[in-house]
């Protein structure tokens, strides 16, 4: 038993069945648009801005560094205050370039809510600044590679969707590099001047960016809600002028002419009462075709059960002036010129089957010409076997004076083979016979399978 929903589907019209597989379509192209298209292209857009942003924080802290190590170190130990990473135990000491970013990154992570740096190294002195994820890992293996590149991507971190923003740092001060190699809790003693150290990773979160995404994303919905109805209306209209309408218009003609109406009368307005059956065009006009199939299923079976008797009436009057002809031509020996009038094909041979006369009718049946036949032996235009078989029962039946009727095979020109119901005689003088076979149209002839 249906379920009613969808025994109601099937009692609407055309436009409804198809506004009702259409509607998730279009609702589905919008959700695909909105996620495809509109969510990636302002996913990129956030990245790439946080990611200027992360540059931004990275180049600053990097050039900090840089200036301390490249102007204020030098200057100050010329006069003689020690620069080392205890310098909270030193009084009067500062600390190395790597002491100062890291506190630096140190301070603003615990502290700035927009970002937050972290100095790290694959080779750290401070085990606390190594390598701790594999977001690490791979940038330092990106690094490694590509000097002057820079490594990101969104992950989530402590919950929040977070830009994580990796940028190598450089051994850029000589002063850098004797720390490191001189150092007892360096892992790697052998660093020169420009080599890859370590990186400043940057931390954004996102969340702000994204709470604009989303209502950008619900605008863009309520877009999509609007131009869902306006095609659906559009939609609806024209299915309406192109499907339905027509529908109903044929159904109520196909009725008409079921109904045996001599002519096709104005249709009426529609009305209540004509409602329900307008509201399935499809299943009325299929009942009117079924019932016009019946129809000429029988008028075909009329019609064949008429050209077979017709065929068979043509077939027999055909082989009557076949007979009649060919007794008449009997009478007249053969007569030439009564040969080259006759309407039906005729053959006149020699006893060895050389062609004496040939008419019109079997020169275009065949497909040649008097010159290419005339004297030349039977078996061009009639299959040898065949031929020998019908000689030989005529001169059996010689006795008799009456034709054979005999089938045979007749070649046309270009070797096409086909039936022929002929009738064989002997014609003529006893001294000089001649052998008469006359054959239907052969224009009509089934071709041998």
């Amino acid at each position: 038993m249906p379920l009613p929903g969808l025994q109601w589907v099937r009692e609407r019209s055309v436009g409804t069945k198809l506004l009702i597989l259409i509607l998730p379509v279009i609702a589905g192209f919008i959700l695909a648009l909105e996620w495809y298209f509109a969510w990636h292209r302002d996913m990129a857009r956030v990245e790439e801005s946080v990611t200027q942003q992360a540059q931004m924080v990275a180049t600053q802290i990097m050039a900090d560094r840089t200036y301390y190590a490249t102007v204020i170190v030098p200057r100050l130990a010329q006069s003689g205050v020690e620069v080392t990473d205890r310098y909270h135990e030193i009084p009067g000491a500062i600390p190395l370039p790597v002491t100062f970013l890291r506190e630096v990154s140190e301070t603003t992570r615990g502290g700035h809510k927009h970002y937050t740096a972290d100095l790290l190294s694959p080779w750290p002195i401070n085990k606390n600044q190594g390598i701790r994820d594999p977001f690490q890992q791979e940038s330092f293996a990106y690094l490694s590679q590509h000097r002057d590149g820079v490594f990101s991507r969104i992950e989530v971190v402590n919950g929040q969707r977070t830009l994580r923003f990796m940028k190598g740092d450089f051994a850029s001060a000589q002063v850098c590099v004797d720390c490191h190699n001189a150092h007892p809790g360096s892992p790697k003693h052998d660093f020169q001047l420009n080599d890859l150290m370590g990186g400043m990773e940057i931390q954004i979160p996102i969340e702000p960016w994204l709470v604009k995404v989303r209502r950008d994303e619900g605008m863009l919905l309520i877009w999509g809600a609007g131009v869902c109805f306006l095609l659906i209306g559009v939609i609806w209209y024209g299915v309406h002028r192109v499907v339905t309408k027509p529908l109903s218009v044929l159904t109520r003609l196909m009725k008409q002419l079921l109904a045996g109406s001599a002519g096709l009368q104005p249709a009426s307005r529609p009305g209540k009462a004509a409602a329900p059956e307008l509201r399935d065009e499809v299943k009325s006009l299929w009942k009117a075709f079924a019932e016009m199939e019946q129809i000429i299923k029988r008028q075909h079976g009329e019609l064949q059960w008429t050209n077979v008797k017709l065929k068979e009436q043509v077939a027999e009057r055909t082989a009557l002036l076949q007979r009649t002809l060919h007794e008449w031509l009997k009478a007249e020996q053969g007569s030439p010129a009564l040969i080259q009038a006759a309407p039906l094909p005729i053959i006149l041979t020699h006893p060895d089957g050389r062609i004496d006369t040939i008419n019109g009718p079997a020169l275009q049946g065949f497909g040649y010409d008097a010159a290419t036949v005339l004297g030349q032996p039977i078996t061009l235009l009639i299959a040898e076997a065949d031929w020998h078989r019908a000689v030989t029962q005529l001169w059996q039946d010689c006795a008799s004076h009456a034709p054979v009727a005999v089938q045979l095979q007749g070649l046309r020109k270009g070797g096409k083979r086909f039936l022929l119901e002929t009738a064989l005689s002997v014609v003529g003088d006893h001294d000089d016979p001649r052998l008469l076979l006359t054959m239907p149209d052969l224009h009509e002839m089934r071709p041998v399978a």
